[in-house]
């Protein structure tokens, strides 16, 4: 007999059954991957239609989150939307800011994003925390990290952000004081504003922020000498060193000196005077942080103080003047009676 036999019809019967088991299987498994992610492909591209002008309002992120099944599961499907080929997810900028609104859910994907090789995935992972508040305080390990990162402007996004969530633990603050010594100046005033920020607990960094006053870089004096009025319990030393900035060539440093100096020092007359006559500059930044200053002073009920602000009531910027208005109500309701009345 010439030629080959052909197949048994059992045989092919199996073939072809096998065949259309493996196909099924195989349809299967593409959609149980393949549909969530485009379903989140969808949402994210409604996220960038519904930037205005690159992040929707709130009450549109929730809407969002929604439609991917909450917070939770919306962690969990943008994170492995993230871990998706490019073709099938394009928009993981989107995808990285809509974390954001996924609460505490939304951190650890953030966190690791902060380990991405891509410096504008780590940007963008640093501005989605910032968007959370203090909900992105448990990232406070993966930005004390960060602060060490290559990139300079990972490290000032890592240093602001730690002041911004009302991070308080003591090795953040030393970080943070470590950090002063930072060779890029940025860094340097976002670390000092960060400890500005924190407060009291805050007070151990005293000692670096006191050097940091004589920093060569205008933005990290001003910004240690408002923080070292923020965090109270001065360093010795830092009286006669914020006094020195009273003569310093930029202004901003003289204005946070003298606030800082009357808050540290009982509001003494040679710090008041820097900013009397900084609250008359006719350039109206300078003249706003200085009255601002004397407002925040208010409180205290200095004569010296509510003298200069009286004069400010007839500024001619209309913020000035509610400021001051607003900050002098303040000061007399805080006062004996027999303090303002004949």
């Amino acid at each position: 007999m010439n030629g080959c036999e052909a197949a048994p019809p059992s045989r092919i019967r199996t073939a072809v059954w096998v065949a259309g088991v493996v196909a099924l299987v195989a349809l299967v498994i593409c959609g149980c991957l393949l549909v969530p992610t485009l379903q989140t492909r969808w949402v994210v591209s409604d996220f960038d239609l519904h930037r205005a002008p690159d992040e929707p309002a709130d009450e549109t992120n929730q809407a969002l989150v929604k439609r991917l099944g909450g917070s939770e599961s919306a962690a969990a499907r943008l994170k492995a939307y993230l871990a998706s080929s490019r073709w099938l997810a394009p928009k993981k900028a989107s995808a990285i800011m809509l974390l954001a609104a996924c609460g505490r859910h939304g951190v650890r994907p953030l966190e690791e994003l902060l380990q991405s090789d891509d410096e504008g995935v780590r940007l963008r992972a640093l501005r989605a925390l910032s968007r959370m508040g203090s909900e992105a305080r448990s990232a406070t390990p993966a930005l004390v990290k960060a602060l060490n990162d290559r990139e300079e402007k990972i490290r000032q996004g890592a240093a602001s952000l730690l002041g911004l969530i009302g991070a308080r633990e003591q090795s953040t603050v030393s970080a943070l004081a470590r950090a002063l010594g930072d060779p890029d100046a940025l860094v340097r005033a976002y670390a000092a504003g960060a400890l500005g920020r924190i407060g009291d607990d805050a007070q151990s960094a005293s000692r670096a922020l006191t050097l940091a006053l004589s920093d060569s870089d205008y933005r990290v004096r001003a910004s240690a000498a408002h923080s070292l009025g923020q965090i109270g319990g001065p360093h010795e030393g830092t009286i006669a060193k914020l006094r020195q900035l009273l003569g310093d060539s930029k202004l901003i440093v003289r204005i946070w000196a003298a606030w800082s100096l009357c808050r540290l020092d009982n509001t003494p007359e040679d710090a008041i005077g820097v900013l009397r006559v900084l609250g008359t500059s006719k350039d109206v930044y300078l003249r706003k942080q200085a009255i601002g200053c004397l407002c925040l002073l208010a409180p205290t009920g200095a004569k010296a103080v509510l003298e200069v602000l009286e004069k400010a009531r007839d500024d001619s910027d209309l913020e000035i003047r509610q400021m001051v208005a607003s900050a002098l109500a303040d000061a007399y309701l805080r006062a004996e009676p027999e303090e303002y009345n004949e």
